[in-house]
C-alpha cells in the first residue's frame, strides 16, 4: 500500500519470438543399379524426355508439410514441444513408353545371355563329373560387369532405371543356375553312393571317367621271343549256359556247372521308383511320378495299341489328363492376365492350338515339353494381333512358357506311380504274348522274324534314362549308366611249353591248373606225398558304362522292367 493508501500495481508485457527452420531432405534409394552420380536429377530429358525427379520436391512438400497443416501449424507444434519430424517415401512420374524401353532393352540382354555357353563331353555329362549349371554361373559372375553395363555416372534417371533391371535379370538368372548346380552336386553325391563298392578302392565316378579316357587303350605284353607255347581250356569257351561231366571232362560225374556269370544294372530303368526318385530332385514323392514320363508310356501304348496288344490305361488316361488339364488351365489364366477376351473365346483359342494332337498322350506331351505353350502363343496372337504391343508378345510367350511348365511340374499334376507302372508292366506283357503268335507267322512265312525285331520298336518308345538340365525348361541330355560284373572259372587249364628236362630232352613241360591235389612219390615207395592242392583259373571283373545322348521321348536305357539281371548261377561261377 502507497502512503496516500493507495494499490499500486505494475502491467508489462513480454513477446517471445521463436524461429523454426524446416529441412526437406531427400535421400534416393538405391534400387538394384550399382552406385552412381545421376546427371541431371531433377531437370526434364533423357531418352525418353521425362521428368527424371523433377517434381519429387513438389510431391514430398505435399506429403509432408501440406497434407499435414502447412508450415505455420507444424511451426506451432515444434514450439510446444510436439515431434514434427517424418518421413515418407515418394514415386516420380515416369515418362510414357518407360516400361516397353527398358523391356527391349532387357530382350536385347537375354539374346545376349543366350550366347553364353560351355563345352563338355558326353562321357562328363553321363557321369555327372561336369556341372554346366555351375560354369554357366561362373561365366556369368565373371561377366556381371560388363553385361550390366553401368557407367560411372547416370546420364538421367531412365538409364538408372535401365542398368536396375539388366542387374535384377542377371542376378536372378545367376542364382537359378546356382540352384540347378547345387542339384546337380547332390545328384552326383547321390550316385556316387549308389554305385559305391566297398571291395573296389576309388571314386566309381572317378573311375567311370577314367575308364572312358582309356577307351582306345589296349595294354597287350609282348610276346617271349624263341618260346612256343599251347594253351588248352576246359571248356574252351566259357558260356553262361550250364555245363556238364559229358561236355567238360573235369566236372564231376553228374554235376552241373556255369563256367561264367554276370550280373547287369541299370541304375535308371523302370519301373521309376528304383532310382530316379533318389537322384532327381524335381521328383516330389514315391507316390507320383512326371506327367511327361505318364505321357510318354500312355503315347507307347497308343501308337502299338490293337487287338493283340490290348492294355487298359484308363486310370493312366484319367491321371494323365488331369495333368493336361491344369497345364492348359494355366494358360489360360496367363491370357485373361493379358486381358485377351473373354472366358470362351479363350477357351476356343487354346482349343484350336490343341487340335494338332489328337490323342491323350500326345496332348500331355506337348504341354509338358512346351510345344503347347508355344502352340497357344501363335494361337492367341493370330486371335489378337491388335491389342497386344510387341513387348507384350514376348512377354505373353515367356509367361505361357513358365505358367505351364510351372503347372504341369506341380504335385497335382504328376500322375500316380503305381498307375504308371502297372500300365508299362501291362504293355510290357501284351507285346510278349503278342510276339508269340506274331512269331509263329512270321517264322513259317520267312524264318527269320525274332522277337527282338517284333519288340524293339515298341518297347524301345518307353522312356529312360535320367534328363539333365541347367535351367528349367532347357533340357540338353538324357545319361544312364550300367555297372557290368562278370565272373569265370576254367574247370582245368593247360600250358603246354614244347621243352623237356635235361633227362628226359624230348619231353614237354605241362602246367595244369585243376582243382585237385597235387602229390609226388619221393621217397619211391610207390606212395605219391602229398605236396599241396591246385585250383582253378578263374578271374572276376566289372565296369561301369556311362551313356549321354542327345534330348528325346526315349533318351537311354534298359525299358524291359529289369533295374537288374543276373545270369544263373550268379555270383560264384563253377560248382
Amino acid at each position: 500500500m502507497g502512503p496516500e493508501g493507495r494499490k499500486t500495481i505494475a502491467v508489462g508485457q513480454r513477446v517471445e519470438r521463436s524461429l523454426v527452420t524446416f529441412t526437406l531432405v531427400g535421400e534416393h534409394t538405391r534400387g538394384r543399379a550399382p552406385v552412381g552420380p545421376i546427371a541431371t536429377v531433377h531437370e526434364r530429358g533423357g531418352p525418353l524426355d521425362g521428368p527424371n525427379l523433377a517434381d519429387v520436391q513438389r510431391l514430398a512438400y505435399d506429403r509432408l508439410v501440406a497434407d499435414r497443416g502447412g508450415l505455420d501449424r507444424l511451426a506451432e507444434r515444434a514450439i510446444e514441444g510436439g515431434g514434427v519430424g517424418t518421413t515418407a517415401v515418394v514415386y516420380a512420374g515416369r515418362p510414357a513408353g518407360l516400361a516397353e524401353w527398358v523391356y527391349r532393352d532387357l530382350a536385347r540382354l537375354r539374346e545376349r545371355v543366350a550366347d553364353i555357353s560351355m563345352t563338355t563331353t558326353r562321357a562328363d555329362i553321363a557321369t555327372l563329373r561336369s556341372n554346366p549349371p555351375a560354369t554357366l554361373a561362373a561365366k556369368l559372375r565373371e561377366r556381371r560387369a560388363e553385361l550390366i553395363g553401368a557407367p560411372e555416372t547416370y546420364p538421367n534417371v531412365a538409364q538408372r532405371a535401365r542398368v536396375a533391371a539388366r542387374t535384377e535379370y542377371v542376378d536372378r538368372l545367376i542364382r537359378r543356375l546356382e540352384g540347378r548346380a547345387d542339384d546337380r552336386s547332390d545328384h552326383r553325391a547321390q550316385l556316387r553312393e549308389r554305385l559305391s563298392d566297398r571291395s573296389r578302392a576309388g571314386d566309381p565316378i572317378e573311375r567311370l571317367q577314367l575308364g572312358y579316357q582309356r577307351r582306345d587303350e589296349r595294354d597287350v605284353p609282348e610276346p617271349l621271343d624263341g618260346l612256343r607255347t599251347r594253351v588248352d581250356a576246359e571248356p574252351a569257351y566259357l558260356t553262361r549256359r550250364a555245363v556238364e561231366s559229358g561236355t567238360v571232362g573235369p566236372i564231376a560225374r553228374g554235376a552241373t556247372e556255369h563256367p561264367l556269370v554276370a550280373r547287369n544294372w541299370n541304375v535308371m530303368t523302370l519301373p521309376y521308383g528304383d532310382v530316379v526318385d533318389a537322384l532327381v530332385s524335381a521328383i516330389l514323392g514315391p507316390e507320383t511320378t512326371r506327367l511327361r514320363t505318364g505321357a510318354q508310356v500312355l503315347r507307347t501304348v497308343e501308337r502299338t495299341n490293337d487287338s493283340a496288344h490290348d492294355v487298359d490305361t484308363d486310370r493312366l488316361k484319367r491321371d494323365v489328363r488331369d495333368g493336361t488339364q491344369l497345364g492348359l488351365g494355366a494358360g489360360q489364366e496367363t491370357l485373361a492376365e493379358f486381358g485377351l477376351g473373354d472366358r470362351s473365346s479363350r477357351r476356343a483359342v487354346i482349343a484350336r492350338a490343341m487340335d494338332r494332337w489328337e490323342t491323350t498322350g500326345t496332348r500331355a506331351l506337348a504341354v509338358a515339353n512346351g510345344s503347347a505353350a508355344a502352340a497357344i502363343h501363335e494361337a492367341a496372337t493370330a486371335r489378337w494381333s491388335g491389342s497386344l504391343t510387341d513387348r507384350e508378345r514376348d512377354l505373353l510367350a515367356l509367361r505361357l512358357r513358365e505358367d505351364v511348365h510351372e503347372a504341369v511340374t506341380s504335385k497335382q499334376a504328376r500322375p500316380a506311380e503305381p498307375t504308371v507302372d502297372d500300365a508299362s508292366r501291362a504293355f510290357r506283357a501284351a507285346m510278349r504274348n503278342g510276339i508269340a503268335s506274331e512269331m509263329e507267322d512270321s517264322v513259317a512265312e520267312a524264318g527269320t522274324a525274332t522277337a527282338s525285331d517284333l519288340a524293339g520298336r515298341s518297347l524301345g518308345r518307353l522312356p529312360a534314362g535320367m534328363p539333365v538340365a541347367p535351367a528349367p525348361g532347357f533340357w540338353y541330355a538324357t545319361v544312364n549308366l550300367w555297372r557290368v560284373e562278370v565272373a569265370g572259372e576254367y574247370a582245368r587249364f593247360t600250358v603246354r611249353v614244347p621243352r623237356g628236362t635235361p633227362d628226359d630232352p624230348g619231353a614237354q613241360l605241362h602246367y595244369v591248373r585243376e582243382e585237385g591235389t597235387v602229390t609226388l612219390d619221393i621217397d619211391g615207395d610207390g606212395t605219391g606225398e602229398r605236396l599241396g592242392r591246385t585250383t582253378r583259373v578263374s578271374f572276376r571283373t566289372g565296369t561301369e558304362v556311362a551313356i549321354a545322348v542327345p534330348p528325346g521321348p526315349q533318351g537311354v536305357g534298359d525299358v524291359d522292367g529289369q533295374a537288374r539281371e543276373e545270369s544263373p548261377g550268379w555270383p560264384e561261377p563253377g560248382p
